[in-house]
């Protein structure tokens, strides 16, 4: 199976968005790191983890701030702003065929039309949106975060995600005991 957590961005302000990570990825490799952490401070999609968890929150920003800013800048530049977004690759995902479930945290907007598009779009593909929760769901809710993938995990081995079948002979053999109910 596959699991995606708070993949993509919106493709409407791309531009934008491309705009604000350049400029971000230039301060942060020329200032240094405490240009990051302020950003990810600041950043609407965080706040529901800041104002949950504030030892939690600190304890995230350290560790943004314990990374080199020349590979924070790098990271952005290469991974962040060029990587295409999920609607680019719609015949890509269409052709995928495993379980998959897409998790995101109902205040963190950019992602949520990409993760319906997700949904929509792969075969086999659930979405789960965890309450009051932002971009990084795995460790703002981990136990809620870890139940939908534990969740997950067991229905797919026991074949029982959806529509999926793992193998073509169980599914004549599924398809087969409906018919004959």
């Amino acid at each position: 199976g596959l699991i995606l957590a708070s993949t993509g961005t919106d493709a409407q302000g791309r531009d934008n968005f491309v705009r604000e990570f350049a400029r971000l990825a230039d301060e942060t490799e020329h200032k240094g790191m405490g240009v990051l952490v302020e950003a990810f401070g600041q950043a609407p999609t965080h706040q529901a983890f800041r104002l949950k968890d504030p030892r939690g929150w600190a304890e995230f920003l350290r560790g943004i701030g314990d990374h080199p800013a020349p590979a924070a800048a790098q990271l952005i530049r290469e991974a962040i702003i060029r990587r295409k977004t999920v609607f680019e690759l719609t015949p890509e995902l269409g052709r995928l065929t495993m379980p998959t479930l897409v998790i995101v945290g109902d205040q963190d907007e950019p992602v949520h039309a990409p993760g319906l598009h997700l949904r929509r779009t792969i075969p086999n593909a659930g979405l789960v949106f965890l309450p009051v929760s932002g971009h990084n769901i795995n460790i703002e809710e981990p136990a809620l975060f870890n139940l939908h993938v534990e969740h997950f995990l067991a229905a797919v081995d026991c074949g029982r995600w959806g529509g999926w079948v793992a193998d073509s002979s169980r599914h004549d053999k599924l398809t087969h005991d409906k018919e004959k109910q």
